[in-house]
């Protein structure tokens, strides 16, 4: 039987690197479509847990499975400059081919620890956009300089004869507000909401996403995937194709 949509796993990057390699080959031979990685921080300290990297894990875990699809859900421009996290990117490229997921979001938590966003004349939504205008800049492979409001970024283009990969994975923000709801739908190919949700939510997380799009003249087909996706936890799947994490 086809069901209208995708179901997935999404786990905090908290637990021991083979215990989590484990748990995603589980998930790729029940079935799952997609095994998403979360990036727990060190305050999970405080509950008998370590922080690990979550770029790390996933590239092991990419070696180790062949179907499954693969993301970063998600990491934060706040934790890493966008030319490290394209050439993050590239690594999951490398072993995952079109697998590969890229989840960028704000991450509030972190912010909320490390102390930014209060009294910041940039916010968060303008760090998101200039992070993914650099993301897909680089893995674009031209020529690539770029001048923003918060980053900057330099970088020559990638010869015909280097052994990489080419091309800009799919793209997914995180968001719960609606302003960068529509930017997922502006400048992505998908929108990760709150992992434990409501079937109303995800259909007003939609409604962003797709007015998001309408506005910057991106139709459906008009996506890098052709397709526009929202994730959630829990999804009233309706007439369209959605994601359910």
């Amino acid at each position: 039987m086809n069901l209208p949509f995708n179901i997935g796993v999404l786990q905090l990057s908290m637990e021991p690197v083979r215990e989590t390699v484990a748990m995603a080959k589980a998930c790729e031979q029940a079935g799952f479509d997609t095994f998403w990685i979360a990036e727990a921080y060190p305050w999970w300290r405080k509950h008998s847990f370590e922080a690990r990297s979550s770029t790390a894990i996933l590239a092991v875990i990419a070696h180790e499975t062949a179907r499954i699809q693969l993301g970063w859900g998600i990491i934060s421009p706040y934790t890493r400059h966008p030319v490290q996290i394209a050439m993050e990117a590239r690594v999951m490229q490398d072993l995952a081919g079109d697998r590969f997921l890229l989840g960028l979001g704000a991450s509030k938590i972190f912010m909320k620890e490390i102390g930014e966003g209060e009294g910041e004349k940039v916010g968060p939504a303008t760090v998101m956009r200039e992070s993914i205008e650099i993301v897909q800049g680089v893995l674009d492979g031209d020529e690539f300089r770029y001048q923003g409001k918060v980053f900057a970024a330099d970088v020559p283009p990638l010869k015909r004869d280097a052994h990489a990969p080419r091309g800009v994975p799919p793209i997914y923000v995180a968001a719960t507000g609606p302003v960068l709801q529509k930017m997922s739908g502006a400048v992505g190919d998908g929108l990760l909401t709150a992992s434990i949700t409501t079937p109303e939510f995800v259909r007003y997380s939609r409604k962003n996403m797709e007015e998001g799009a309408r506005k910057a003249g991106r139709g459906r087909a008009q996506s890098r995937q052709g397709r526009l996706e929202a994730g959630a936890g829990i999804c009233n799947c309706g007439e369209h194709r959605t994601r359910l994490y």
